[in-house]
């Protein structure tokens, strides 16, 4: 190479680190539920199925409702400038290949065995976050769904950490859970834009709403009874759930029983249940959502609570609201039945 194409040369190297530096200052494009996949067609086409089901996995919130878009492009698509701006980038592809190649560095460009992931940040905008899935030149689409469960965990957890940060952006309501501790016996974690409603002696609960954007409602509800009442099942906590309905609400909102997930809950008593479902409008409004029910044993102190948290977001994905809840419930804790 002549000294005047070793000095071209840097001028343009330079010339490009310049211009992803002033890139990665942009604000990024999208919201932290879409997630832009920049993959060869053919490889697409022979994975589209699974990579869908393992990125937009369909999740349970009384209904199914897909948790993330996903949208696909091809190397040197058009619109492809834009779609690189966006918050989550999953970049998929062989160390050969160009758009691979740029992001994981020289040294780590020659032929692989087996796929692994690797993670850049900021690479054309800010608070840009993206994976590069690098993979084998044999084999390449068996190798990239192989690694799939492993890299939607990754998204997930990175999905999970942003949403607990931007659910106490307000602060968590340290004041009250000292207060409910004090007076109730237990202990809840609110953000600080919860506000608290008394309904009765031993039903408490927690409200925020907003017009922006849409109607968003969310309710927290805690109930308790003394004594031991181990659930049989769904049917039992749904049917302790319709009576503090009618007390809240009156007759005006049923439980939607006809699609039920239920599980144990072995950080609290022997016994403990959850339950989601969905709930409804007795007059046919057209208004529904999901629901969360717990009935927690708490033998130490001789009580049985309830808890719920049901959703009202008509338009807007449930995901990030039903992980807010799983935060805020997690949190409960009474005395000897604290969750870990």
């Amino acid at each position: 190479m002549t000294n005047k194409s070793a000095y071209c040369t840097t001028l343009i190297a330079v010339a490009l680190l310049g211009c992803r530096v002033i890139a990665a200052e942009r604000p990024p494009l999208g919201e932290m539920t879409s997630r832009i996949v920049i993959a060869d067609d053919a490889l697409w086409a022979a994975t589209e199925a699974a990579a869908r089901a393992a990125l937009a996995p369909r999740t349970f919130a009384g209904y199914d409702d897909p948790a993330f878009d996903v949208t696909q492009v091809a190397p040197g698509a058009p619109g492809i400038e834009r779609l690189r701006m966006f918050r989550q980038l999953i970049v998929v592809g062989t160390p050969a290949d160009p758009w691979v190649a740029e992001l994981i560095g020289r040294d780590a460009r020659g032929a692989v065995a087996d796929p692994h992931l690797a993670e850049r940040r900021n690479v054309w905008a800010r608070d840009q976050s993206v994976e590069v899935v690098v993979l084998p030149q044999s084999g390449a689409a068996t190798a990239f769904v192989s690694v799939l469960p492993y890299l939607a965990e990754r998204l997930d957890d990175r999905f999970r950490a942003w949403v607990r940060q931007r659910m106490f952006m307000s602060g968590a309501n340290d004041a009250l859970r000292d207060s409910l501790e004090r007076t109730m016996a237990f202990t809840l974690t609110l953000p600080a834009v919860y506000e608290r409603e008394q309904i009765a002696a031993r039903l408490v609960a927690f409200h925020t709403r907003t017009t922006i954007g849409g109607d968003l409602d969310r309710t927290i509800i805690v109930g308790w009874r003394d004594g031991t009442h181990v659930p049989a099942g769904a049917g039992d906590v749904l049917t302790w759930r319709d009576a503090i309905a009618a007390q809240v609400w009156g007759d005006r909102q049923v439980t939607e029983s006809g699609r039920v997930a239920q599980r144990p809950l072995p950080a609290y008593g022997d016994g403990s249940l959850e339950v989601r479902a969905a709930w409804r409008m007795r007059d046919g409004a057209p208004q529904g959502g999901p629901l969360i029910d717990r009935v927690i044993i708490c033998p130490t102190r001789d009580r049985t609570y309830f808890l719920e948290a049901w959703l009202y977001g008509p338009g807007r994905r449930k995901y990030e609201y039903m992980l807010q809840f799983e935060t805020i419930l997690d949190s409960f804790g009474c005395r000897g039945a604290r969750s870990a």
